[in-house]
């Protein structure tokens, strides 16, 4: 769907999971630290952009970080301001996001939740998720 309609599968895709849309508790850890919460989604990317949005405005795909952007359980309101704030890509400073940067992550549920890369079915959790350095060679004219 995302090849034919492009930025409005992922609006269609959101709306139709809306019924099912509920907060799941999740443990990341990365650098020495681990946050705790209850969150409605998280991605995980490598440079600044996914689906069309620029998520991680700052990044690039060759800072050998990865950013990490979680939405925190919240009232509806809120949820909506914040997809909003997205579109605009001004949503990093908002206190129901969580914006971390790190060469690896580990994220842990404790719940059966299937997981998700890019609109296929991912591994369980937990998910070991870390930058390998140098390891695709491309090759530019």
């Amino acid at each position: 769907m995302k090849n034919t309609l492009g930025k409005v599968a992922y609006y269609l895709k959101g709306i139709e999971q809306l019924p099912n849309f509920r907060a799941i508790p999740i443990k990341i850890s990365c650098d020495g630290k681990t946050y705790e919460e209850n969150i409605y989604l998280f991605v995980i990317l490598n440079g600044s952009s996914a689906g069309g949005f620029k998520l991680a405005p700052d990044s690039t795909a060759d800072d050998e970080m990865l950013n990490l952007i979680a939405i925190k359980q919240c009232n509806l309101v809120e949820l909506f301001n914040l997809f909003l704030k997205m579109l605009k890509g001004e949503h990093l400073e908002n206190s129901n996001v969580i914006y971390l940067k790190s060469r690896e992550f580990r994220i842990e549920c404790n719940e059966n939740i299937e997981t998700d890369i890019d609109g296929e079915v991912g591994p369980n959790f937990p998910l070991d998720v870390r930058i390998s350095s140098k390891k695709i060679k491309i090759f530019t004219p």
